[in-house]
């Protein structure tokens, strides 16, 4: 691929875990894990698209929606080389219900998968992955309760 593209996601946090979704990468046969988030359209400012894939793939109410910062990122994904640059952003939701799923499913499209909380921890230590390598830079770890809906 030889386009930069915009993307954004955004951080869910439960104690000290953040919700992600595994990402296979057929070529190198490795796991890694990613907030929720998607591209930005053309002609759309990050905060709507932000909002409009948790919309989309949650199908729930987000709340407390603030931004982190923003990052570029290269990297090569099932043996092709991508270049992003990500806006983050971090929210709470509605249903404070959803803080005591271990796990969301969610459905775009034809496509189904499954949300799970992981631990801070687990990404410092390198005992799994994340991408962008670089959020953690973005993330203090908390020992406190999610964001409460407003």
């Amino acid at each position: 691929m030889s386009d930069i593209t915009q993307q954004v996601i955004c951080v869910f946090r439960r104690d000290n875990q953040i919700l992600v979704r595994e990402i296979y990468d057929k070529v190198e046969k490795t796991i890694v894990f990613r907030p929720l988030g998607g591209a930005i359209n053309f002609g759309e400012y990050s905060q709507m698209a932000v909002m409009r894939h948790m919309t989309e793939l949650l199908q729930m109410n987000i709340v407390n929606l603030q931004g982190l910062g923003m990052l570029e990122n290269v990297y090569t994904y099932n043996g092709e080389k991508q270049h992003e640059i990500v806006f983050i952003y971090e929210a709470g939701f509605a249903d404070y219900n959803t803080y005591d799923q271990d796990k969301i499913k969610i459905t775009q499209g034809d496509y189904t998968f499954e949300a799970e909380w992981v631990g801070l921890a687990e990404f410092r230590s390198g005992d799994v992955s994340i991408v962008p390598e670089q959020l953690l830079d973005f993330l203090q770890d908390v020992n406190t309760i999610p964001l409460m809906p407003s």
